[in-house]
This record gives C-alpha cells, structure tokens and sequence, in this order.
C-alpha cells in the first residue's frame, strides 16, 4: 500500500514525536501551530491527512480547520482535544473526526486509515 502523508500539528513536541513514531511507516510533517501548519501544506501538495490539536498558540486548531476547509477542501482533517466541548463546534466545521485526549496510539491508527481509506476510494 502506498506510503500516506500526514501532517501533525500540535504544540506539545511530546505528542508530535509520539504521532511521528506511531505513524513511523508513512511520511510525516510536523508543525507547533496553525500557522506553521498552513506553510507545510502550501508547500506540499501531497498531505494525506491532518492531526491537529485544538489548543495552540498563534492560531488554535479551529481557525486551522476553518482554514484548510476554505482553501484545501480536499485534505480531511482530524481534531485531537481534551476538551470534550469543542467535539460538535469541529465536527460541525468538517472535521472528519475527534479524539479525545488522552489517547490510545491505535484510535489515531484506524481514524486514519478510515479516513485516508475512503478519501482515496472517492
């Protein structure tokens, strides 16, 4: 199966290198912020999927997928939060999914392959 390319925007490096080793076998870019997130994808046509948590300094992970379903309709969107509020404020934007943190390594896994799965079967 083809190598799939996944951008991982949070601020916390921990979780960026846990998500860049859990996600080891495909081609992953990582980004602190919204707006370091933007130049990667501007910059790589080739983004597959989006890991984005909510709570980020400079522009959050609401005003990222804003952005993204503005500009780069294509590319689906994960949001990862711990705050359980925001869930139907990103859903209701387009993002194709939400998981709650703390999380297993495995959801992110099969949200995935679910997602990037259906967006190539289109």
């Amino acid at each position: 199966m083809d190598r799939k390319t996944i951008l991982v925007v949070d601020d916390d490096i921990l979780i960026r290198e846990m998500l860049s080793i859990t996600f080891e076998n495909e081609i992953i870019f990582t980004a602190k912020n919204g707006n370091e997130a933007l130049k990667i994808i501007r910059n790589n046509s080739t983004i597959d999927c989006i890991l984005t948590d909510y709570q980020m300094p400079e522009m959050d992970g609401l005003a990222l997928l804003k952005n993204c379903k503005e500009q780069y309709p294509h590319i689906p969107v994960i949001m990862i939060s711990g705050k359980q509020d925001i869930k139907s404020t990103a859903l209701n934007l387009g993002a194709q999914a939400f998981i709650s943190k703390p999380f297993l390594p495995e959801i992110v896994i099969n949200e995935v392959k679910n997602i990037t799965t259906a967006a190539f079967v289109r």
